[in-house]
């Protein structure tokens, strides 16, 4: 087997390393000399195991390229520059802090990744037989940082101009997201009632992220929840809980949530690197794909049902897009609120995660929010929030016909759950 697994781990946790401490000031690749100078204690120019500290020690073999046991200057100055890259410090990165400026979307099916189709071939060429030289190492950590910085990149862009997610894409450990569903009043028109939501939130210190209108008869319901049929969802961002606290607790937030007919928020637990984590994440996945020469799950194969009730359902699905291709026809936020069930239905729900995370990676999307719940209200008891984003209805229509979604569909097993399809209408409400 090719030597990839193992050095696509080694090259990622070397990379999320260099992530894990973004809100501090990293050393730049200039400092090189001045970092070695002052932990080369014996004087032999080189870094040794026991001479290395903190991150370097942590990932010793990782950088030590030659494997002589020592980190050269080269050595060093290579793996800052990858730290630099991955942290904004290279012209890739600095446009994925500015992706909000770009108005064209960039998602595509397939996609258009050089730096990524450089990497796969780079790995498929090399001999596996041996040890990588010290060059072909250097090499492949630098063209993995191109390849995860591209995948950002697109992502966040994805995310900021065709989601219409503003998540920022760093936040304080101490951060709460909350989503808040929402059940319209009966005469309530959507977009002015969710334009007096947002300023009202806005006004009151909360930090709007992302707003959905619910696809209808195209969800389950929790059994926990009263409400079956919601509207909207909003995601909201807060420096903390006290935050939250003193917002719900404000007169202004209460009158304005008057006007709906029920709400119900639940919170989450994130890691702070999640947005750095997950392109990467599915990245390696996708490469594993190409190196595996793993079957195709795109485009989806329709199942071959010519009977009264598929071609009913096909013509459910066709309407549902063309009554909310108004709103997006790029891009759909699958809401989750998820309750874990047995042991058995456990595995089962694995096998369908797994293969649904192969779909994300050779379709190039995926979750934009994840975490563990929080109880903000209510007595329901959920584990996991997750929000998933799909590039378009016709895509979802497309995929819960296909042979693909329902050899798996079975599996998804839970002990509640609630699911409910969004189009993204936050981009109409500013």
């Amino acid at each position: 087997m090719r030597c990839t697994n193992l050095l696509f781990a080694a090259m990622a946790a070397l990379l999320f390393s260099a992530v894990a401490s973004a809100q501090e000031q990293a050393p730049s690749p200039d400092q090189a000399p001045m970092i070695l100078s002052s932990l080369d204690t014996d004087g032999d120019k080189k870094i040794s195991e026991s001479e290395a500290q903190g991150g370097l020690k942590q990932n010793f073999a990782r950088i030590d390229g030659n494997g002589d046991g020592g980190i050269d200057i080269e050595e060093l100055t290579t793996m800052l520059e990858i730290v630099a890259v991955q942290r904004g410090g290279g012209s890739s990165a600095a446009a994925t802090n500015d992706s909000a400026s770009d108005p064209t979307p960039s998602f595509s099916p397939v996609f258009d990744a050089p730096a990524f189709d450089a990497l796969t071939k780079k790995i498929e060429a090399l001999d596996t037989s041996g040890k990588l030289s010290k060059a072909e190492s250097m090499q492949l950590y630098q063209m993995m940082a191109s390849a995860i910085v591209e995948e950002q990149t697109r992502f966040f862009s994805v995310r900021q101009n065709t989601v219409h997610d503003y998540q920022r894409h760093i936040y304080g450990p101490d951060t709460l997201h909350v989503v808040t569903a929402l059940k319209l009043g009966t005469d309530a028109e959507l977009i002015n009632t969710m334009k007096e939501y947002l300023r009202v939130v806005e006004d009151l210190g909360g930090e709007v992220v992302y707003i959905g209108k619910s696809v209808k008869n195209m969800g389950l319901a929790s059994k926990q929840l009263a409400e079956s049929q919601w509207d909207v969802f909003a995601v909201i961002q807060f420096d903390g809980r006290q935050q939250w606290n003193e917002l719900t607790a404000k007169g202004d937030y209460k009158q304005m949530l008057a006007s709906f007919d029920a709400t119900y928020s639940i919170g989450l637990d994130r890691d702070p690197l999640e947005n750095f984590r997950m392109p990467a994440n599915l990245l390696s996945m996708r490469i594993q794909q190409s190196l595996n020469n793993d079957p195709k799950r795109l485009p989806f194969k329709r199942v071959p049902d010519g009977s009264p009730a598929a071609k009913q359902r096909e013509q459910q699905l066709t309407q549902m897009v063309a009554d909310h291709e108004v709103y997006s026809t790029d891009a759909i936020v699958n809401v989750n609120f998820v309750k874990y069930g047995d042991s058995e239905q456990a595995d089962a729900n694995t096998s369908y995660g797994n293969e649904m995370s192969n779909l994300y990676a050779e379709g190039g999307h995926g979750p934009v929010h994840m975490g563990k719940a929080i109880k903000l209200e209510g007595d329901a008891e959920f584990d996991l929030v997750g929000l998933v984003y799909y590039p378009g209805l016709q895509y979802f229509a497309d995929m819960v016909q296909s042979t693909f979604y329902t050899g798996i569909y079975s599996n998804k097993q839970l002990g509640d759950t609630l699911v409910s399809i969004t189009v993204p209408i936050l981009q109409l409400l500013q």
